[in-house]
């Protein structure tokens, strides 16, 4: 009796867990970058980074900078 009531409450947890990630969409690459590595020289002030959206929907994008 007590394999069975673990076997069902894995199952339940295992049905549930595969229900929650089909649920979720598939990512979505729609903004390109021109670089992954932006290299400053001594004497530069400031370096650019081009985003593009190739894709019809808007998109947000989140960017943060460090020290690393």
């Amino acid at each position: 009796m007590r394999n069975y009531r673990q076997w069902l409450v894995f199952s339940k947890v295992i049905l549930t867990l595969l229900g929650l990630t089909g649920w979720y969409g598939p990512a979505q690459a729609a903004v390109n970058i021109d670089r992954t590595r932006i290299i400053f020289a001594s004497d530069d002030v400031a370096q650019s980074l081009t985003l593009s959206n190739d894709n019809t929907t808007p998109m947000l994008l989140q960017v943060w900078t460090d020290a690393g």
